[in-house]
């Protein structure tokens, strides 16, 4: 379940007319700490990760912020069929060993604004958004 179907799902529980009250506060509780963007649903583009003043334009397709710790950076490679994010550490080597720290771990895709917003949230990198 991602973030929209869970916000979804509490919208609904908050609806029925036998939804206790307790678990109706936390269905609250959880709207209120999650809320939603209206272009969470956006594709991502160079230019809004530019945007969000958190990234670096390092090339005319990938983006990079420093992780707060400094031991590392989010990598977000903007391609025309797909986004791809990567975490890199410091030492620059290349290896697919998620446990090895010389190197990259490849995170995968994502599809849109609000899972970057939400990866970059986890990861304690801070978007500016004047715009949202």
């Amino acid at each position: 379940m991602d973030a929209t179907e869970l916000r979804e799902a509490a919208e609904e529980f908050l609806t029925l007319p036998y939804t206790d009250e307790k678990f109706r506060a936390v269905m609250r509780a959880y709207l209120a700490a999650q809320p939603a963007a209206a272009d969470d649903a956006e594709p991502v583009s160079e230019g809004w990760v530019y945007a969000t003043g958190a990234f670096d334009n390092q090339s005319n397709i990938w983006l990079s912020a420093e992780l707060p710790d400094g031991r590392g950076n989010l990598v977000v490679t903007v391609l025309s069929d797909r986004v791809s994010v990567t975490l890199e550490n410091n030492y620059g080597a290349q290896c697919d060993d998620p446990n090895d720290d010389r190197g990259e771990f490849d995170l995968g895709d994502i599809a849109n604004r609000g899972q970057l917003r939400r990866l970059c949230a986890a990861l304690g990198i801070e978007l500016k958004e004047p715009h949202r």
